[in-house]
């Protein structure tokens, strides 16, 4: 009895060993993506504020009748489309991370796999995903997922 505990326990201490080693792993590679968008950030952010205060800039000066010609020109030639087009792009862009973030959190919720039995299988969770949002089932997008699901 003695040494099916100690058999035991050294399985169970090698399991934790391995934990440790893949949360470490995960650390770095979470203080790397941290650092990686520190990084990039400011090319986002600068831009958009320095929008923002010539916009704000420009509300003032109307507000208090001190506002040029040229300034109201710049503002409606480059900073209102500049403004209009960053808008567009960042809401695309968290459709896009809103769409590919409910794909990843549901990817083992539903569907079940008609081969093997099992239940959550992400194949028809995808091919689920697909039938729902995709409404032509001839376009290539479908039939691209149909491929890499039922073919992969």
């Amino acid at each position: 009895l003695g040494d099916f505990y100690v058999s035991e326990l050294r399985g169970v201490n090698d399991y934790l060993l391995d934990g440790k080693g893949y949360m470490s792993d995960f650390e770095i590679a979470l203080n790397n993506s941290v650092e990686l968008i520190v990084k990039y950030l400011p090319f986002y952010w600068v831009p958009l504020i320095s929008v923002d205060c010539l916009l704000l800039i420009g509300v003032i000066l109307a507000w208090s009748n001190h506002s040029s010609v040229w300034f109201q020109k710049v503002q409606s030639w480059v900073v209102l489309p500049f403004f209009l087009l960053w808008t567009i792009v960042t809401w695309l862009m968290s459709c896009v991370f809103l769409s590919t973030a409910m794909a990843n959190a549901d990817m083992c919720s539903g569907g079940s796999d008609a081969e093997t039995g099992f239940t959550g299988s992400p194949d028809e969770t995808m091919m689920g995903f697909a039938n729902i949002y995709i409404s032509d089932k001839a376009s290539i997008t479908y039939l691209g997922v149909q491929y890499y699901v039922k073919v992969s």
